[in-house]
């Protein structure tokens, strides 16, 4: 052992060697063995493998199967500890491989779960844990199963994988009761599949026959044109049809419009895209991406699921056209070598308190860099390491003269592995189909899924349609928030010298300079304070500096996130198209990027001139349906309070009547910052668990000053008029202990599994997780049966000739341009869809707002 040690590179000499700890367990032989990756601070003060947090959580975990620690023998592949925490390396592992052979042979387990993915490595070779965690393995030739896991400090820093982790564990009784299969590395049920090119419409309509599912898959040219499609109508076959055979497609097309047809795809929003470029409109669609994503547990990506409920192994992309990218970006790259390019322009930067001026390398010599590197390691990104390379530093010259890097396609490979690869993604689109299908249905979910689907065909045209912008105003705003900070910048240095009576220089967007400004000024205690936002707004009473601090960042924002670069993602049309994912965030909302459409900022008066550059067409006008208050009317349906009922019913202005109750005061001597606003931010937040010291932050950023023990007071004065709602969210608690998720009105799930752990904080964030959540979807739900119903109507003005098409939902607003000769029209049409959509025990409201711009609509009457 001492000889290997002598070899590692965390070995400091045999008098310095309690760094070593050694495996716990069982002296004699075990079916059970468990293998971490290496020991941490807590392992090596107490001798014994996994006893910190992560160990504590993972005999949590070994409880719920009813199989003790003392069952088992714990160790990890690497026997010290690595510094600093990081991961153990190659030659690390390599030294101690022997001391975990050593162990395995004495110990003889019959079953071993390695935690980690350098443990599950070092058993199942380069594997990927999102595809083999929770699958029981043979070791090589042996008896040997290995259960790979994650390790549970995985879970403890992402609490929302820790059900993925009790799942995995759940599998441990299975493998010794041999109720489960185990597979082998080596195995991939995908072999010997039949893949075909159809090019005649006689043997696509014979493939076809009356079948009832079918799955489709695209693939598409690097302009983003589709290049073909591939359909499957049973696991184990599929056919090709490329995107220049009109006549199949059009065949296709009269196929998957027939009411009985059943399209499955993967992620559909991007498929029906492509679809309909081919001039294919599927009619009923069904999304095993949303599958997945509505059931939690499972990867959405369709190549780890294809292996998980398939076991079938999947190329990724970049393997298939690897080889062919790599010589049109080294052609490229040696090309850029061969000529001479000008050196770029100094520039001045900001390092160590000083301003710098920096010489930028030639981009020639860049090149060259990348060439040698390339030369040292086969494997490196060279498309990667070119686009990493700043535009200014040359890289804009080339492509200027040269064009972008060539980027390869499935069109530069053979037909034949582009048909067996393309063709594949269909096969096991409608291989997984049943079994999330039926999992969905287990789940109660089939209403959830189906009206996750019903919202795809408005979704996709918001992407399809984008909204336009006026570039010149946003030019404008750029200058103007730049002037705005430059007088900033002065105000702030003025401060500064009166203070100290210095001058100073300061980049603010440094936090050592701002800690070392501050801690100048002696409001900081030290340098290394955080400057972060919440950390200041902690202290934003101690002197003006601070205020000007965060207006100067949130300027900076401002110009940095939003004007400046909202103008480089327009189209030609001055049109900025935003990617909207049904499938991202785990209450229901829809998610948008680049850009974020949905985070537009609207607090500021300077924030919502950035709305003002939305436009519309000429001859369109911009129509706002924002659901008012959806969130606190689904709070009084679910919890059934009969005060708060009451005041929607009667149409009260519930912060108003709120405030009144929690300082005493009679409404007409109420003050609408002072006693309104608090009550309002209460309202919203106490459904996400809003403490003392969060609602004095939020106040405290308005300008509106409380202490924190007046903020619980004004707190529990709300809890005492809505006492019912208390009760709810305390039940909410209890379901989500009890089932590990909870649930809405319409039976959406959110899983909670903090719930399971040992550790109280992560148990407590969890259940404040759980509160919001079924009102939070429950509202979602009810804006996506509206988007549901919306869309035939929408699109039959579109049908009738006028303008009338969909930009964005964002949170509870959905927001159309139309034609305004149509808006008189259009407005109370969906203003009645979107009210009645749902029918809850209070009124459902939409305010209707109309205009040219974002920022500048005024209210429909």
């Amino acid at each position: 052992m001492i000889e290997n040690c002598k070899k590692c590179p965390l070995y400091k000499g045999e008098r310095k060697l309690s760094d070593y700890v050694p495996g716990a367990g069982p002296t004699q032989s075990t079916t059970l063995m468990i293998v971490g990756e290496a020991p941490g601070v807590s392992e090596v003060q107490k001798g014994i493998p996994f006893c910190g947090k992560a160990g504590e959580e993972m005999d949590n975990y070994l409880s719920k199967i009813n199989i003790p620690r003392y069952r088992w023998y714990v160790t990890n592949v690497v026997k010290c500890h690595p510094p600093k925490n990081r991961d153990p390396g190659p030659l690390e592992i390599d030294c101690c491989s022997q001391n975990l052979l050593d162990e395995i042979c004495t110990h003889k387990p019959k079953v071993i779960i390695t935690m980690g993915r350098f443990a599950a490595r070092y058993f199942l070779d380069n594997i990927d844990m999102e595809m083999v965690h929770g699958i029981p393995y043979y070791w090589g030739c042996s008896e040997i199963v290995i259960v790979p896991c994650y390790h549970p400090s995985f879970g403890l820093h992402e609490t929302s994988r820790m059900s993925v982790i009790v799942e995995d564990f759940q599998i441990i009784p299975k493998v010794l009761r041999n109720e489960i299969s185990i597979r082998k590395l080596s195995d991939d049920a995908g072999k010997g599949l039949v893949y075909e090119l159809i090019t005649d419409k006689h043997t696509l309509q014979k493939v076809l026959g009356d079948v009832k599912d079918i799955a489709i898959d695209t693939e598409i040219y690097n302009d983003g044109s589709p290049l073909c499609l591939t359909f499957s109508r049973q696991f184990g076959e599929a056919f090709m049809i490329k995107s220049d055979n009109h006549e199949c497609l059009s065949t296709l097309t009269e196929f998957v419009t027939r009411p009985y047809v059943r399209t499955i795809l993967h992620n559909a929003l991007f498929d029906l895209n492509v679809l309909s470029e081919m001039g294919i409109y599927p009619q009923n669609v069904l999304d095993t991406m949303v599958m997945a994503y509505l059931l939690q547990s499972y990867p959405q990506g369709l190549k780890p699921l294809a292996y998980r409920l398939l076991g079938v192994k999947m190329q990724a992309y970049k393997d298939v056209i690897g080889e062919v990218q790599i010589q049109k970006a080294l052609n490229y790259l040696l090309l850029v070598s061969n000529q001479k390019w000008p050196d770029p322009e100094p520039f001045f930067t900001w390092e160590k308190g000083a301003p710098k001026v920096k010489k930028p390398q030639n981009i020639g010599k860049k090149v060259i860099r990348i060439l040698n590197d390339y030369g040292k390691d086969s494997n490196l990104d060279l498309v990667a390491r070119w686009k990493n390379i700043d535009l200014e530093s040359g890289r804009q010259e080339v492509e200027s003269q040269l064009g972008k890097m060539p980027i390869a396609d499935l069109s530069d490979i053979s037909e034949e592995i582009t048909i067996a690869y393309a063709c594949r993604d269909a096969s096991v689109t409608l291989g997984i189909f049943p079994i999330l299908y039926q999992k969905i249905i287990d789940s109660n979910l089939q209403e959830v899924f189906h009206r996750d689907m019903k919202i795809i065909p408005m979704v996709n045209d918001m992407q399809k349609h984008g909204i336009k912008i006026n570039p010149g105003h946003f030019e404008y705003l750029s200058e103007y928030f730049q002037s705005k900070m430059d007088t900033t910048l002065s105000v702030i240095e003025n401060i500064y010298k009166e203070s100290t009576k210095k001058e100073i220089n300061v980049n603010l967007q440094s936090p050592p300079q701002v800690s070392q400004m501050l801690y100048d000024m002696r409001i900081f205690k030290t340098k290394k304070q955080s400057t972060a936002t919440e950390a200041l707004d902690k202290i934003r009473t101690q002197c003006p500096i601070i205020n000007e601090i965060s207006k100067y960042r949130g300027l900076s924002k401002l110009k940095g996130t939003y004007s400046d670069k909202i103008v480089d993602v327009a189209d030609e049309n001055n049109r900025v198209h935003s990617t909207f994912r049904t499938t991202r965030v785990v209450t229901g909302r829809l998610a948008s990027s680049k850009p974020n459409l949905m985070n537009q900022p609207i607090k500021s008066e300077d924030g919502r001139k950035i709305r003002q550059g939305f436009i519309t067409e000429k001859g369109c006008v911009l129509l706002s349906g924002d659901y008012s208050q959806i969130e606190m009317r689904m709070a009084a349906h679910c919890s059934q309070d009969q005060t708060m009922v009451k005041m929607f019913l009667e149409n009260k202005d519930i912060h108003t009547e709120t405030a009144s109750w929690i300082f005493n005061i009679p409404i007409p001597k109420l003050d609408k910052d002072k006693h309104r606003y608090p009550a309002k931010r209460i309202g919203f937040g106490i459904l996400y668990g809003l403490s003392g010291m969060g609602l004095q932050r939020q106040l405290l950023s308005e300008g509106i000053v409380y202490s924190i023990d007046e903020c619980e007071s004004m707190i529990h004065s709300w809890g005492e008029m809505y006492s019912e709602i208390i009760a709810y969210m305390e039940e909410v608690k209890a379901q989500a202990r009890r089932y590990g998720y909870v649930s809405d009105m319409f039976g959406r799930r959110r899983l909670v599994p903090e719930t399971m752990s040992i550790h109280p904080n992560i148990v407590s964030a969890g259940l404040r997780q759980a509160i919001n959540a079924p009102i939070q979807m429950g509202a979602q739900g009810v804006i996506k049966e509206a988007m549901g119903q919306l869309t035939p109507v929408y699109r039959d003005f579109e049908n009738e000739g006028w303008i009338c098409r969909p930009l964005i939902q964002i949170h509870d607003d959905i927001l159309f341009e139309v034609s305004e000769e149509i808006v008189d029209m259009a407005a109370p049409i969906f203003k009645e869809i979107m009210e009645s959509a749902v029918s809850l025990s209070v009124p459902v409201l939409v305010d209707q707002r109309v205009g040219k711009n974002w920022k500048d609509m005024e209210e429909i009457k």
